[in-house]
């Protein structure tokens, strides 16, 4: 994934801790959180559970506390681009040197087995609380806190096109909820760019939730959007501090997982692009959605009458 040069924004300018809660592990009380703002390489053990959708360069892999950095999770690793590497056999512990750059994103090289094996049962499927929003449905109304303090509801920008992200202030890697953050940056600079008689900056609009209903006030989601040149105006980031009903019934609407665990928030991701009247017209499934997709939904809906 490219990243167009002055859309990313230094973590370290948003007043926040990012990485592990420090208020609930002891390894993040005596190892002092690393440096975000430049690469990171880390020595790192983890068990491997199965490729992500069949990618031989995507691996599902539950990884030891990384000090410092991250507790322990089960979560996406990407291998080395151009690294010829054996996926290992489920339950197959390896050691790796992990990179993070907060710019390029993070991957994993020198990859190892250590010779211990676990075993790991298959996960059973999780069925949904309540009905999954499907393409051309409408994606029901929602009350949410914006950066400003002021309660918002999703029914605020019928007549627009609606683009909606989720993400956590915390989120250490860079490859998801930072990931997010700089794709929006750039959304909204090439609809900036294209709003010349193109696209009416009065008929799109972005939505940032954050899934970190305990620590995600609307003053840290300013913070945050500032560091990424977040425009009012036409971005939103949500706080769901005081909102955590509502935050259930949407993640579960939308197909969004998260569950806090040993100091931080284990999760998946979800996108959505929806139309002047709330339908959903695409819903991407991961972090690898590009910028230019978007964009042109967008520009397809703005360019249709609204009949709203």
């Amino acid at each position: 994934m490219a990243f167009r040069t002055g859309i990313l924004m230094p973590l370290a300018a948003v007043l926040v801790g990012c990485g592990p809660d420090e208020s609930s592990s002891d390894t993040a009380e005596k190892v002092p959180l690393v440096d975000q703002r430049v690469r990171n390489e880390f020595q790192v053990k983890a068990i491997f559970h199965e490729l992500r959708y069949d990618d031989p360069k995507i691996w599902i892999m539950d990884h030891e506390t990384i000090p410092g950095y991250m507790e322990r999770m089960v979560m996406p690793f990407h291998v080395k681009e151009g690294l010829q590497v054996e996926v290992p056999e489920r339950g197959t512990e390896v050691s790796f040197r992990y990179t993070v750059d907060p710019a390029e994103g993070s991957w994993i090289e020198d990859i190892k087995p250590t010779g211990r094996f676990v075993e790991v049962p298959e996960p059973e499927p999780i069925e949904p609380l309540v009905p999954l929003v499907k393409i051309g449905e409408k994606l029901e109304d929602f009350v949410l806190t914006d950066q400003r303090g002021v309660e918002v509801e999703l029914s605020d920008f019928r007549g627009k096109a609606v683009v909606i992200t989720f993400i956590f202030v915390s989120c250490p890697v860079p490859d998801f909820c930072p990931a997010m953050m700089r794709n929006f940056a750039l959304l909204q600079q090439e609809l900036v760019e294209a709003g010349v008689g193109q696209v009416d900056p009065d008929e799109w609009h972005l939505l940032t939730i954050s899934f970190d209903p305990t620590r995600d006030t609307p003053e840290m989601l300013r913070q945050y959007g500032e560091a990424y040149g977040a425009n009012e105006e036409n971005w939103s980031l949500l706080s769901t501090v005081g909102h955590e009903e509502a935050l259930e019934d949407l993640a579960g609407r939308v197909g969004l997982k998260y569950r806090r665990k040993d100091g931080t928030l284990d999760h998946n991701l979800r996108t959505l692009v929806l139309d002047r009247d709330g339908r959903v017209v695409r819903l991407f499934t991961d972090e690898t959605w590009e910028v230019e997709a978007v964009l042109d939904e967008i520009k397809r809906i703005t360019a249709a009458p609204d009949e709203t």
